[in-house]
């Protein structure tokens, strides 16, 4: 498991499109992260209820609503940082490159083509200032607006429960979809024993999100009963560096320690939302 060019925490920008690799990514190296889910549930004393029973009860009404936050600690440490502006993002003058590389701008061609495209070594001091500038942005600027999180983590068990692995046709990342196109797919357990000596290295990268495992034609069947829109989904493990879909929302607070070190400690705090209103 390598990660995306060895990144496994990373934040992405609004203008993310179908870019391959760490394009318009900013990686992050965490000692820890914490994830946090608070269920908002209306409860309400029942009055009397000590007085008939000899215990106080409430009583609580689940109305579907959480608070989701992600808490991520640890170093910034110096890295390229690739983006990609579009063509004629630098202006007419500097528009199109003179030769195949240009690199007294870090700018070259390998990003499919693109004259707008840059691909910089900045120090971690550099990157601290850039992930700031970007937090004070607003979702109308897409080349700062820090709008997704992706921290991947090993998985076992696939989206309907069996047990993660191969298929002979590639492409195809759980069972069903490699049985239904013909293929054959190798579990990385096929029973209990097999299962018991399975070890983190051995599952397969997944983002982490609050999706469930479903089944069905519908996708309402497993976890995802009686679920009416069947959009929260446990992934599958992403087969190139572009489909890896991550958690929507927003920085609530980023903190830099500037020190003698030649690295940047950071403390940052995500909030899961539907941005973009």
């Amino acid at each position: 498991m390598s990660g995306i060019d060895g990144n496994y925490v990373f934040l992405q920008l609004g203008s993310r499109g179908s870019e391959s690799g760490m394009v318009n990514r900013i990686a992050l190296k965490c000692d820890s992260i914490s994830v946090d889910t608070s269920k908002n549930v209306l409860a309400f004393p029942v009055p009397g209820s000590g007085f008939l029973t000899g215990e106080s009860q409430a009583v609580g009404i689940d109305l579907g609503m959480a608070t989701k936050t992600i808490q991520l600690d640890g170093v910034i440490t110096e890295q390229f940082i690739q983006k990609d502006f579009g063509s004629g993002a630098f202006g007419n003058d500097d528009g199109e490159l003179t030769s195949a590389t240009d690199f007294s701008h870090g700018r070259n061609t390998t990003n499919n083509g693109s004259t707008g495209y840059v691909n910089v070594k900045m120090s971690p001091h550099e990157i601290a200032q850039l992930i700031h500038s970007h937090v004070d942005s607003s979702i109308i600027q897409p080349h700062q607006n820090l709008n997704e999180l992706v921290f991947l983590i090993p998985s076992f068990v696939g989206i309907d429960y069996h047990y993660q692995g191969s298929c002979s046709i590639s492409a195809h990342t759980n069972r069903k979809n490699c049985e239904d196109a013909g293929g054959t797919w190798t579990a990385i357990a096929t029973d209990a024993n097999g299962a018991s000596a399975l070890s983190p290295t051995d599952g397969k990268l997944v983002p982490f999100n609050w999706g469930v495992r479903y089944n069905g034609a519908s996708g309402n069947e497993l976890d995802n009963k009686y679920t009416i829109i069947n959009t929260s989904k446990f992934d599958d493990p992403y087969v190139t560096d572009g489909d890896v879909r991550g958690v929507k929302g927003f920085v609530r607070s980023f903190n830099t320690s500037f020190s003698e070190q030649p690295y940047i400690t950071f403390s940052l705090n995500f909030e899961v939302a539907i941005t973009g209103l």
